[in-house]
C-alpha cells in the first residue's frame, strides 16, 4: 500500500512538471510570434510610407511638368505673338513706303508735265501779251507770253509758243500748247534786245528780266534759239 502511494506521487509531479515544461515553451512562442508580427507591421508602415513618399515624388514632378509645359506654351504664344507684331509693322512700313513712292512718283510726273525742259534744238519763239493770259490769239493765231522769270540757271516761260527745228525756215510752225515751258542756259548764252539796224543791247540774265518787266504787254517778239539742248540765245526782238 506504501509502494502504490509512492507511485501515485511519483506520477502526479511527473505530470505537474511536463504541465509547467508545456506552460514556459507557450509563452516564449507566444512572445516570440509576437515579436514577428510587431516586427512585419513596422516594416509594413515603412514600405507604405515609402510608397507615399514616391507617390508624392510622383505627384510633384507630374505638376514641375505641367507647370514647365505651361510657361513653354506661354513663352511659345508670346514669341508668336512678337513675331506677329514684327510681320505687321514690317507690312505697314511697306505699305506707307510703297504709298511715298507712290506719291513721290506721281509728284514728279506732275511736276515734269507742268514744267518741260525744252531741250530739242531749233528757235522757239512767240509775243509779249501779257493781257492774253499767254492764251493763242484766236483772230491772228498768235503765241502770247503771260510771264518769264529765271530760277538759277533755268528760264522760264509761261503761256503758248510756235517751234521750228531749222530757225532760217520759211516753212509754217508746229503750234505749242499753253503751259510752262523750261530752258536750260549757261554763262555762254547771251540774253539781248534787238530791233531794226540798231546793235543789239546785251543783258545779264537777272537784267534781261527787268528789261521784260517793261514790255509785257507790248506785242514784241520773243525768240529762243536752242543748240545742244541749251538755250543759246535769248531775244526781244522789236
Amino acid at each position: 500500500m506504501k509502494i502504490s502511494n509512492k507511485i501515485l506521487l511519483t506520477a502526479i509531479l511527473a505530470v505537474s512538471l511536463a504541465s509547467c515544461t508545456n506552460s514556459d515553451s507557450g509563452e516564449n512562442v507566444s512572445d516570440e510570434a509576437i515579436a514577428s508580427m510587431e516586427n512585419t507591421n513596422e516594416e509594413k508602415d515603412v514600405e507604405a510610407e515609402e510608397t507615399s513618399d514616391d507617390a508624392n515624388n510622383e505627384v510633384i514632378e507630374i505638376e514641375d511638368k505641367a507647370e514647365t509645359d505651361e510657361k513653354a506654351d506661354d513663352s511659345k504664344a508670346e514669341e508668336k505673338t512678337v513675331i506677329n507684331v514684327k510681320n505687321q509693322n514690317k507690312e505697314e512700313k511697306k505699305e506707307d513706303s510703297n504709298n511715298e513712292t507712290a506719291d513721290d512718283s506721281q509728284n514728279t510726273s506732275e511736276g515734269e508735265e507742268d514744267m518741260d525742259y525744252q531741250d530739242q534744238d531749233g528757235v522757239y519763239f512767240s509775243n509779249l501779251v501779257a493781257s492774253k493770259g499767254g492764251e493763242r490769239d484766236s483772230d491772228m493765231g498768235l503765241a502770247t507770253i503771260s510771264s518769264i522769270k529765271i530760277e538759277e540757271d533755268t528760264l522760264i516761260v509761261e503761256g503758248t509758243m510756235d517751234y521750228r527745228e531749222d530757225p532760217n525756215s520759211e516753212e509754217s510752225p508746229k503750234e505749242l500748247e499753253k503751259k510752262t515751258y523750261k530752258f536750260k542756259f549757261n554763262s555762254d548764252s547771251k540774253f539781248q534786245a534787238v530791233g531794226g539796224l540798231a546793235e543789239p543791247e546785251i543783258f545779264t540774265p537777272a537784267e534781261s528780266i527787268e528789261y521784260y518787266q517793261g514790255i509785257t504787254d507790248s506785242g514784241l517778239g520773243l525768240n529762243i534759239e536752242v543748240k545742244d539742248g541749251i538755250a543759246s540765245i535769248v531775244s526781244f526782238a522789236s
